[in-house]
């Protein structure tokens, strides 16, 4: 049956309202399959250029794996299990081929909610993420039901974003990075948890990548047209901005951030 925008959204939000014990529960059955808009999901190509001194704070200090941890938490979540943290983001959705310049095919909103399940070994958090997006006009902003391909010609039918949950563990090592439902099955080793932060004045940034190739869900012995060939390839881009006094600040459980968003895929 198919599900309208706001009856997609209400389910989305329904893990902000069940129980700690209903959602465990519902864990087994459901995956961990999709992508999360602030998924940290590998080592950072490069470290801070800046001094140690520079990063230690009253509260946390950012040279070390568990204050890192710590400070990931905060941003994902909320150190309190009982309070779900919700995040936002819009955009713009462009594409390009060869031969021609970038366009702006549509706009791209949604939001998330997320809450932290402290791991019972006491190593870390669980966080529980759902999400969902909406394509929209690039003129008027109403979200779209069909569109019209500028590259083929076709109108098609527009499937929001309702994405399964994205869970993983926030340890003092990397996590790894997403499974895409099980066609990414890299497993890199273990590394300390050691983020780039970059403090700017009364602000601290967080450049993170990820780079990813797996094999296409849709191959092209299957989907001629469709498949972006035997493998998928996609980097996703973060940078956040966080107030330094918020950081130190021990009574804060959960981090207010601002930044950018960006993915290259096929």
């Amino acid at each position: 049956m198919t599900q309208s925008p706001m009856e997609i959204a209400r389910n989305a939000l329904e893990v902000g309202r069940i129980s700690r014990r209903q959602f465990a529960g519902s864990l087994a059955a459901m995956g961990a399959a999709g992508i999360g808009s602030l998924a940290i999901g590998a080592a950072p190509a490069r470290a801070s250029r800046l001094t140690p001194e520079t990063l230690k704070g009253p509260y946390l200090d950012l040279t070390t794996p568990r204050d890192n941890m710590i400070a990931m938490a905060r941003m994902q979540g909320d150190l309190d299990p009982d309070k779900t943290k919700y995040g936002w983001y819009a955009g713009v959705v462009m594409g390009v081929r060869d031969g021609e310049p970038v366009r702006d095919l549509f706009r791209f909103e949604g939001f998330s909610c997320a809450r932290l399940e402290p791991l019972e070994d006491g190593t870390g958090y669980q966080k529980i993420l759902r999400e969902v997006g909406y394509y929209r006009d690039i003129k008027s902003g109403e979200i779209m039901e069909e569109w019209d391909n500028v590259y083929t010609g076709e109108r098609v039918r527009v499937v929001p974003v309702a994405n399964d949950p994205f869970n993983f563990k926030i340890q003092e090592f990397f996590p790894e990075p997403p499974s895409y439902g099980g066609l990414n099955t890299e497993k890199p080793p273990r590394v300390p948890l050691l983020l780039p932060w970059e403090p700017r004045g009364e602000v601290i940034n967080l450049d993170s990548h990820i780079h990813l190739y797996y094999p296409s869900a849709m191959q092209p012995e299957e989907w001629p047209r469709e498949s972006p060939g035997p493998f998928t390839r996609v980097t996703e881009s973060f940078l956040y901005q966080i107030s330094n006094a918020d950081m130190q600040n021990e009574e804060l459980t959960s981090l207010p951030s601002r930044g950018t968003w960006m993915r290259i895929t096929p």
